[in-house]
């Protein structure tokens, strides 16, 4: 199998991280590494900037600064981008 990058699955305003089990079930078949938490943003109430350092230093927590990583979202993961 050849390497892959990790992929970092930020979910939508309104979702949690299992919105995407159909996703990271075929991920956990295939071998590959995600990373999807679950973010607090209280129903709006979190400002995207708080929610945006969150992921970072969720991400550098994980991965570092050097590990190259795919990012999948959309909703609040990924308008705008």
């Amino acid at each position: 199998m050849v390497n892959r990058n990790p992929i970092i699955l930020i979910h939508g305003l309104w979702n949690t991280s299992s919105i995407f089990s159909l996703i990271t079930s075929k991920l956990d078949e295939m071998g590959i590494e995600y990373f999807a938490p679950t973010l607090n943003h209280a129903f709006g109430m979190t400002s995207i900037v708080e929610l945006t350092n969150l992921m970072d230093q969720l991400i550098i927590e994980n991965y570092g600064l050097e590990q190259e990583i795919d990012i999948l979202g959309f909703s609040m993961g990924g308008d705008n981008w």
